[in-house]
């Protein structure tokens, strides 16, 4: 366990769940490390980088499209609203608020990661 986490009285657990974003999602191979740290050393317009690397790993796994985010919870709340607001800008610009009826998403229960 490293020091920091041990400072703030964290207990390491054993991970048999795979990856799993309440469990700090993965460690992290030395390379991936490398190119976090490299990152690290600009400033860049986020939104932009978000796209570029998101049209790179399109082309690289042959789909037309891509998008990077932040953990499973995260990709499936932005899965959602793609699917309630579609392609109407309009209605991007209104969610979290939706007209009646309001959308309903069903996640099994064996997906659900909580207590």
């Amino acid at each position: 366990m490293t020091t920091r986490y041990a400072d703030l009285g964290v207990r390491p657990v054993v991970n048999a769940a795979a990856t799993l974003t309440r469990l700090g999602g993965s460690l992290m191979p030395p390379p991936v490390l490398d190119a976090m740290r490299a990152g690290a050393e600009s400033f860049v317009d986020l939104l932009e980088l978000q796209q570029r690397v998101g049209e790179r790993i399109a082309q690289l796994t042959g789909n037309e499209a891509c998008y990077v985010s932040s953990g499973a919870a995260a990709g499936m709340a932005i899965a959602i609203a793609g699917c309630i607001a579609g392609r109407d800008p309009d209605a991007v610009r209104r969610l979290p608020d939706v007209e009646a009826p309001r959308p309903e998403v069903i996640v099994h229960r064996a997906q659900r990661n909580g207590p």
